[in-house]
């Protein structure tokens, strides 16, 4: 419910000749646009960035579980590491590999940090689940 001036405001308004009138944008002072670096900071924190390494890391195709990550921060570089569980059978250095420059990219894309040191720690292997036919069919 918008204010409205009680009895005695009205009065003393009336008294001096102040017309009571809305504000509107166009009543304000223009005002150049200023360059990012002068509108202020964004930081940071390590626990979103902990938040966002581990939701880059699950949508990697070959980890099976949510990781686990911890993050450092100093200023705008980062070290992290992630402790995951992968299919097997998948080539671990190679998988590795790809969480790392993942997650490189899209942190800096995501928050512009940079992530200087990725440690992967591949902490489980989950097989392939097999159609009923297919495990039957394997030699023995």
């Amino acid at each position: 419910m918008p204010h409205r001036p009680g009895p005695r405001h009205r009065r003393v308004l009336r008294r001096h000749g102040a017309r009571r009138r809305r504000a509107h944008a166009s009543d304000a002072p223009e005002t150049a646009v200023s360059l990012p670096a002068e509108r202020g900071t964004t930081t940071i924190s390590e626990r979103v960035l902990t938040k966002i390494v581990e939701q880059v890391v699950g949508e990697e195709e070959h980890v099976t579980e949510p990781p686990h990550v911890t993050a450092s921060l100093s200023g705008m570089v980062a070290a992290v590491r992630c402790d995951v569980t992968i299919r097997y059978p998948s080539p671990v250095p190679r998988v590795a590999g790809e969480i790392r420059e993942r997650v490189r990219r899209r942190v800096r894309e995501l928050t512009g940090v940079t992530v200087e040191n990725v440690d992967i720690e591949v902490v489980g292997l989950v097989p392939e689940q097999r159609s009923g036919d297919e495990r039957r069919r394997r030699p023995v």
